[in-house]
Parts: C-alpha cells; structure tokens; sequence
C-alpha cells in the first residue's frame, strides 16, 4: 500500500475566517445599547422609588425597622408577593445554577428549587400572615418575643456569618461573571464584583 505523507500541522493562531470589517462597529453598538438599556432601567425603578416616597403614598409608621421590613404593614398583596420571589432570586440562580445544569446536567439543582418554590408557598401561605397579624418584622424578632434575646442574638450572628462568607461572595463573583461577559468588560473580576457591592 502506498504510504500517506503525514503532514505536520501549521503552527500559530488560526486565521478568524468570521471577522468582518463592519463586526467591531456592530459589537460597539450592541455594547453600547446594552449599557443604555442597564441604565435606563435602573434610572426608571430609582425615580418611581422616589416618586412614591415623595409624594407620601406609603403609609408611615413611628418604627424605621417596621417600615424597612414591612413597608408600614401597608404594601399590596402582588408587592409582598414580588418580594418574596426576589428573595430566592440572585444572580446564584440566573447564572450559577442554570449553568450547572446546562453543562452538568445536575438534576439536584433542579430538586433544590424545586423544593425551595414549596418552601416560599409555604413561607407566603401560613408563615408570614402569622408574622404580619402578630405585628413582627423579622425571624429574629419573633424569635427574641418566642424565647428571649440571647437567642435572637445567636441566630442574628449565624444569619450574618453565613450571608457575609457563604452567600455574598457567590452571589458577587457570579453577578459580577456575566456583567463581565454581556458588557465585554475588560477588568478584573474582582474589580467588578466590588463595583457591584458598593453600587448594592
């Protein structure tokens, strides 16, 4: 049989056969367009906030942490629901956990919010019309009427460790992965994610 001769394969980066001259000025407008959209959106919730503080449609209450907590025990049904979604809802969920399951196909993520939206059903439908009705603002405020401040204060602490070393630095570096990636950011990700939590 005649021998095949085995050429060996060039060396060095491979030609982009994709690049195009109009594709930086295309990329530089869909970066441009997100930026604005970013902007646009945060600068509409900012000024509807202000909006409704200003002008006194909230209710006032005497207690700051009622009305940080509680809203003045005067929001609607659909904002404490809103709410109550956001709480379980972070960048850990829109990147993190849908990437695992896309590249892992991890079907314990799945179970996990699975279980968590059975949780917030439960949390909205029996927990938090007995809080509301007996007038508490916080876990940490019932549980300091339920059993006394020594208690209160240990779960406090154990709520602040596990946000400040278990859950913030997640919720940071995947936040600040994906703004990284959609606005072609070309800075440290440790920069991005600080820039988060000041703006946070």
């Amino acid at each position: 049989r005649p021998k095949v001769a085995h050429h060996p394969a060039p060396q060095g980066p491979r030609p982009n056969h994709c690049a195009s001259p109009g594709a930086a000025p295309a990329l530089a407008t869909m970066l441009a367009a997100q930026i604005t959209s970013f902007l646009a959106w945060t600068g509409a919730v900012a000024a509807l906030t202000w909006l409704i503080i200003a002008r006194g449609s909230m209710a006032r209450s005497k207690s700051a942490a009622d009305e940080y907590f509680a809203g003045s025990h005067a929001l609607s049904w659909y904002v404490v629901a809103g709410s109550l979604m956001l709480t379980n809802l972070s960048s850990v969920q829109l990147v993190g956990h849908n990437g695992g399951v896309y590249k892992d196909e991890c079907t314990s993520v799945i179970a996990w919010e699975t279980f968590s939206a059975l949780c917030m059903c439960a949390t909205a439908g029996v927990f938090l019309p007995v809080f509301i009705k007996s007038g508490f603002a916080t876990t940490t405020g019932f549980l300091a009427k339920r059993f006394d401040l020594t208690t209160r204060t240990m779960v406090t602490t154990l709520f602040l460790v596990f946000y400040a070393c278990a859950m913030n630095p997640s919720v940071l570096y995947s936040g600040a992965l994906s703004i990284k990636q959609v606005l072609g950011l070309d800075a440290p990700i440790w920069m991005v994610s600080t820039g988060i939590g000041l703006i946070g």
